[in-house]
């Protein structure tokens, strides 16, 4: 029994790495880059430094970071209220349309498959994922890189 829940996340691991290049690819983003909109989608404007520490990267790469979004039109820069010399970094809303746009379909696909199941099903679904996203935190936490902070 355990093998093939094992078999079936492994199966989700695999397909979720291909999906993100999909979306990279999709968003002509390179992995870096599309680390930093996901990290602006997840967590609002940021600081250049901000960018910095969670990439782990240095503030001159992070600059570099911030100007091919820029460019490709994936972020803005805006000077911040308190010290115009410093910005905040923001996801444009076409950049978040883009990505949206994939992930809102295989939301909406599931959420059309998941009316065949009933509540204990979908209760046991939920603690499955749930266990899968601690498992992951757990082992993202313990490597102590800078990307998984």
């Amino acid at each position: 029994r355990h093998r093939q829940v094992l078999g079936a996340i492994k199966t989700l691991s695999d397909r979720l790495v291909r999906l993100d290049a999909h979306v990279r690819d999709l968003a002509a983003l390179n992995p870096t880059d599309h680390a930093a909109i996901q990290l602006l989608a997840d967590e609002g404007p940021q600081s250049m430094g901000a960018i910095a520490e969670r990439l782990g990267v240095s503030s001159a790469a992070a600059t570099a970071v911030v100007d091919r979004l820029e460019r490709s039109g994936h972020a803005v820069r805006t000077p911040m209220q308190e010290d115009r010399r410093r910005v905040l970094v923001s996801q444009t809303e076409s950049s978040r349309a883009l990505l949206a746009g994939v992930l809102g379909r295989i939301v909406y696909r599931i959420d059309e498959r998941l009316t065949a199941f009933d509540d204990d099903e979908i209760a046991n679904l939920k603690l499955m994922l749930e266990l899968y996203v601690d498992v992951i935190d757990e082992t993202l936490a313990s490597e102590d890189h800078p990307s998984t902070r």
